[in-house]
């Protein structure tokens, strides 16, 4: 039980993105249009896949702080989702 506790306190959690971090992922995505592909058929799943793994390649080639594909997924869909609720709820 002591183990589990001493490897979370060891697992260190990711820094914050910033600015500059959420403007250079905007940038990389509208460079692969096949991100907002709204198919869900397993060709369009990997082909999805495989942008953002090359997109995280690119963010990380330019920014100081390595992201994962996961990782820049989620700030995206999370700001996507802000974007459209401020677009269209004022």
């Amino acid at each position: 039980m002591l183990r589990v506790f001493v490897e979370m306190a060891e697992a260190r959690r990711a820094a914050n993105f910033s600015v500059t971090e959420k403007h250079l992922l905007l940038e990389l995505v509208q460079n692969f249009s096949v991100v907002d592909n709204k198919e869900t058929d397993k060709l369009s799943l990997t082909e999805k896949n495989n942008a953002w793994n090359d997109l995280a390649k690119e963010f990380s080639a330019s920014s100081s702080v390595k992201r994962s594909a996961e990782q820049l997924k989620q700030v995206f869909v999370l700001y996507y989702i802000l974007y459209c609720v401020v677009i269209y709820c004022t």
